[in-house]
This record gives structure tokens, C-alpha cells and sequence, in this order.
């Protein structure tokens, strides 16, 4: 878009100044937001890992009965006396299992919203004890979890002389696959026999405590054990890479989070048990996720500097409102002009330079309009009076033929039937534009006696109007080219069998509340839907030059005076079967004042 005139030039520089502003101030706001609160903003989530870790560590608490595993005397007397007593294995077994209980937890504490409490901590602890002998001890409530852990890859790989203590990743139930758990496992010596005590609690106890973090907007966490990684929440989409964790980042204290700052990328790592079982949780919080709190700040700021712009500019139009809105009415009816609609009013009451030219330029456009409506008027005489040349010239041929058959009545009646078409296509005195249906009658006769001397086809014509419609007022000459046109296409192009020995051709006029209908029906070879289109439909008969297509000149003829005439007040549609005949069917208002009625509003 050009901006060529002085109203756009001024919006455009004063939008554009606005936008540059406004995108500046949106870009840079962020940022330096972001590095002024970036301390509260880092200290805020720790806050939430911090809770994090305290939360887990919790249910970690029950690591507490390895340990006791371990240096119980009594359990590991048990286990020797499995194996070497006689006859009490069912009863030291039982005795055994007193020593793996199936721990259930409970606590409400923490942070409570609408929808949600933070801090509900709910979980299950489930224990059990193998051997390097094959035997596993477990109570019947552990049962579900425990045959996940005998048939994880763990158990089948793990060395089981070898001592060994640590978190394992997740491991999935076979049978349930929706039944995960994390599980801790530390070995212990029972005289010769190498024993592993085992804490397993369901993934959903653990990373229900991590609900806090998806709901602050935090997707990207990890849970670790030394350099094992337990669980990754995105998976192949995480972007938290230990080995480049700086070493400060795994010296902090249990609950004690520390914080690296990569690029937009700020990382959390924290020690959630105490440092022999090494749990570690990390998360990472890209720079929109810790901003995202404040984006409703930040829309407030968009929409107060937006509102801001919009009323300096506001103010600035006002004060000059006055030249903006002349100029402005001035150039879109210069616009409509351009366009080829010369039907509007330029006024300007002002006496400075806008109003000299717009009295200038109304001036000239009066000259245009009359001139125009002159051309106009000629070209539409001339379309009224047109006749085809080879009509005539069939038609002199004609009586030169009677003549020399000594058929002098037919002479006589073929020559008063030209010379009264003629006289109806000349009469045009003082741009007679409308005549009656009932003259309109007398002239069609004249040319269908003409016909049917030309004809070699014996027409069975029929003018059907009532008496009281016919002194309706019609633009001369409009029926006659389009029954010119059913002759000629239509009737003429169609050979008339037992069936159907004669051709017909029917008029009929009528008048239906604000409308005249005029049907023009035969029974001739008919028209396919691609001729109903390309000669009937106006838009493409618009688009047409009249040279290109002199054997449709008539329909042409018709549909250009009448959109000269009514402005596109009126409907034409054509239904047509091959070799059955065609009707057309011409719809115009009874209201001739289409034209005069759509013109100027007073000036």
C-alpha cells in the first residue's frame, strides 16, 4: 500500500513510532523484570524444591528398617537358623517376617490452594529380604510388589555374593504393567550367608509429591542416585545434563538446594536423604517458566501502554481532526471516482485550499457526468434502433422473389410488415425508451409475418397477455431479439418429426404484483448448461465484446439495455432441454425509475 496522501503519511508515521515503541518496551520489559527479581525469583522455587525433597525424604524415612535389618542380632540368628535348623523352617520363617512389615504413612502438612494440598503425603512402604541361597522373605500384603522385584532384570543380573547398597531406577510390574516402584537395597552378612534387605514404594507415592511442580508451570525434573539416573520425567526431551552440573552443585547439605544458572536455563539440585543413600533430586526451570507467574503483569503493562499510545494518538487526531477528515472524505470520493462510480457529490463549505479543490474538482465532474450521459444515451439509441442488416437484406431478397412470382399480395403484405418494423426500431423521438406491451405486440406481428415468408419452418406463434396488462409499460424492442434468438438457434436448427410436425413459439406477458413476467417459450433443438451460461448470464455477456460473437448480437443487445435501465433490477433465467425446446423467463419491475432514483443526493 502506497502511502500517498498526507492523512496516511501522519497515521503511518505516528502507528509506526507506536509499534516501534511498544515492541521495544515488550522486548526489553521482560529482561530487565527478569534480572532485577531474578534472586526472589530463583529463591521462590527453591522454596518449592526445598519442599520437594523434605516431602520424599519422608517417605525415605523407612530406610530406617534396613539399617535395623542389618544390625539386628535377633533377625540375623533367624536367618542362620533357617538354614541350619531341623524341622523349623515354617516357624522361623514366620518369625522372619516380623521383621518386614508393611509400613503405611500419612501426614497432611504444607500448602493448601483450592485445588489442591500440597503436602499430603500418603505412601506405603513394602519390605522384603533375599538371600544368596534363593530365598525370599516377604508378607502377604508385599506380595504384588515384591514378584515385580523378582522379575526385574536386577534381581536376575545382580551378583548376589557381592555386598551392594543404593536406590535402583523404577521397576515395572510384568503382570501390572500400570504398577511401578522405586526401590532401596542394601546386603548384610548372616554368618557365611549374604542377605539383601529391599524398601519398595509405588512410583505414584513418590512423584505425587512432584505435583507441586507441574502446576508452577516446572516439567523438566530428575531423581538420581549417584550417577544413576532413577527417573526422568521428559524422557528423550529433558535437558538436564548432569556431567556438566558444576561440582558445587552435589557438595550442598540434605534440603540444602543449589542453584546454576545456564543461559535462560536456571538448575536446581538438592539432597533429599542423607548422604550415604545419595537421592538426589534435580529440576530445571527455563526463564519463561519462572516469569510465567508475572505474565498477567506483564499483559496489564501491554494493555497500559498500549491504551497509553492510544490516547496520545487520539489526542493528536483531535487537534487536527479537521484537515485529517476533509482530506480523508476528499481522497476516498477521488477513490470512488477512480473506481468508475461517478454518481457522488463533492462539497467542502471551507474556503481554504481544500475546499478550492473540491469545488475545482465537483466542476469537472458535472462535465464528466453530462458528457457520460450523453454518450450514453446515444449508445442506448442506438442499441434500440439497431437491426440486423442481414434481416433486411433476407427480407428484400424476399419480396424480389414474390415480385417475380407475380405474387403481388404478399409483396405487398412483406413490404408493409418492413416497413413497420422499421418505423418501430426509428421511433425514437425525444429518447422514447419505454412503450406498451401492446405495442410492443403490434411489432412482434410484423416481424413473425416477415418470418414466416423467411422460415422455411411454419411457426405456430402465439402473443398471450391479458387486456388489462396490456397498456404495462416495457423497454421497447426487448422481446423481439430474444424471440429472434429462439427462431434462429432454436427453432431453425431442428428437424420436426411424426411426433412433433409443427414448430411453436409462445409470448407470454404478465404482471404479478410489482413485477412483469415475460416467458418466451419454443419447442426448437434447446441449449446445453455451458451456452445457457456463456450468452445468458450477465457478468459474462459484460465481459464480452459484442464483435466477437455477431450471431448472439441480439441477446447481448438486450442485456446490456436492461442493466442500463434498471442497474441490476431485474432477473433473466433460462431453462432449457435438448431437442425439447427452450423458455426464457425476463423479470422486470414495474417501478421504471430505477435509474433516476439511484442517482445523486442532492448537492
Amino acid at each position: 500500500m502506497k502511502f500517498n496522501t498526507v492523512t496516511k503519511k501522519i497515521m503511518a508515521m505516528i502507528i509506526g513510532i507506536s509499534i516501534i515503541v511498544l515492541c521495544v518496551l515488550n522486548i526489553v520489559f521482560p529482561s530487565v523484570f527478569y534480572r532485577v527479581m531474578k534472586p526472589y525469583l530463583q529463591k521462590q522455587v527453591s522454596s518449592i524444591v526445598d519442599a520437594n525433597a523434605l516431602r520424599q525424604s519422608y517417605i525415605w524415612r523407612n530406610n530406617s528398617q534396613l539399617y535395623l535389618m542389618e544390625n539386628s542380632d535377633e533377625l540375623q540368628q533367624l536367618i542362620l537358623d533357617y538354614y541350619n535348623g531341623q524341622g523349623r523352617k515354617e516357624q522361623v520363617r514366620e518369625e522372619i517376617l516380623t521383621h518386614l512389615p508393611v509400613l503405611n504413612n500419612g501426614i497432611r502438612s504444607g500448602i493448601a490452594t483450592a485445588e489442591k494440598k500440597y503436602g499430603y503425603i500418603v505412601s506405603t512402604n513394602y519390605l522384603l529380604l533375599f538371600t544368596d541361597k534363593g530365598d525370599v522373605f516377604y508378607n502377604e500384603q508385599a506380595a504384588e510388589p515384591a514378584q515385580a522385584f523378582l522379575e526385574s532384570d536386577w534381581y536376575g543380573s545382580v551378583d548376589k555374593k557381592a555386598d551392594f547398597f543404593g536406590h535402583l531406577p523404577i521397576i515395572e510390574s510384568g503382570r501390572q504393567p500400570d504398577q511401578k516402584y522405586f526401590s532401596v537395597v542394601a546386603s548384610f552378612r548372616a554368618g557365611e550367608i549374604n542377605c539383601f534387605s529391599v524398601n519398595l514404594v509405588r512410583d505414584e507415592d513418590i512423584l505425587a509429591q512432584c505435583e507441586e511442580f507441574e502446576e508452577f508451570g516446572i516439567e523438566d525434573y530428575i531423581i538420581f542416585c549417584g550417577s544413576e539416573i532413577l527417573y526422568r520425567n521428559l524422557n528423550e526431551q529433558s535437558v538436564i545434563e548432569l556431567e556438566q552440573y558444576p561440582e558445587y552443585m552435589f557438595e550442598g547439605d540434605q534440603y540444602e538446594t543449589r542453584v546454576w544458572e545456564d543461559g535462560n536455563q536456571t538448575n536446581f539440585a538438592v539432597l533429599c536423604t542423607y548422604k550415604k543413600e545419595d537421592y538426589w533430586l534435580a529440576v530445571n526451570v527455563p526463564k519463561n517458566v519462572l516469569l510465567a507467574p508475572y505474565q498477567e503483569a506483564f499483559h496489564y503493562f501491554q494493555l497500559f501502554l498500549g491504551i497509553l499510545v492510544a490516547v496520545l494518538l487520539l489526542l493528536f487526531c483531535i487537534a487536527l481532526k479537521g484537515t485529517l477528515i476533509r482530506l480523508t472524505r476528499l481522497e476516498k470520493k477521488m477513490r470512488t471516482i477512480h473506481s468508475g462510480n461517478y454518481e457522488v457529490c463533492i462539497k467542502d463549505k471551507s474556503r481554504d485550499e481544500i475546499g478550492s479543490l473540491a469545488d475545482t474538482f465537483q466542476v469537472m465532474l458535472e462535465k464528466i457526468r453530462e458528457d457520460m450521459k450523453y454518450k450514453e444515451q446515444m449508445q442506448y439509441t442506438l442499441m434500440v434502433s439497431a437491426i440486423d442488416p442481414h434481416y433486411i437484406y433476407n427480407t428484400l431478397n424476399t419480396v424480389t422473389a414474390l415480385a417475380e412470382l407475380g405474387r403481388n399480395e404478399d409483396v405487398v403484405t412483406v413490404n408493409d410488415a418492413l416497413i413497420g418494423t422499421l418505423k418501430d426500431r426509428l421511433r425514437m423521438k425525444n429518447y422514447k425508451t419505454f412503450d406498451t406491451v401492446k405495442a410492443e405486440q403490434q411489432a412482434l406481428e410484423q416481424y413473425m409475418v416477415i418470418q414466416s415468408y423467411l422460415c422455411f419452418q411454419k411457426i405456430k406463434y402465439t402473443f398471450d397477455v391479458s387486456a388489462g396488462d396490456q397498456n404495462l409499460q416495457i423497454p421497447k424492442n426487448v422481446i423481439q431479439p430474444l424471440v429472434e434468438n429462439s427462431i434462429k438457434h432454436g427453432i431453425l436448427c431442428k428437424e420436426y418429426g411424426e411426433s412433433e410436425n409443427q414448430a411453436s413459439l409462445t409470448v407470454t406477458v404478465k404482471r404479478q404484483k410489482e413485477d412483469i413476467f415475460i416467458w418466451v417459450q419454443d419447442n426448437g433443438r434447446g441449449m446445453e448448461e455451458d451456452t445457457i451460461r456463456n450468452y445468458f448470464d450477465p457478468d459474462k455477456v459484460k465481459a464480452r465484446k459484442p464483435e466477437e460473437d455477431m450471431a448472439h448480437i441480439g441477446v447481448y443487445n438486450v442485456l446490456m439495455r436492461l442493466n442500463y435501465l434498471y442497474q441490476g433490477r431485474y432477473d433473466l433465467s433460462v431453462k432449457s432441454s435438448l431437442d425439447r425446446g427452450t423458455r426464457i423467463c425476463l423479470i422486470l419491475p414495474i417501478d421504471q425509475s430505477g435509474r433516476d432514483k439511484d442517482g445523486l443526493a442532492d448537492c
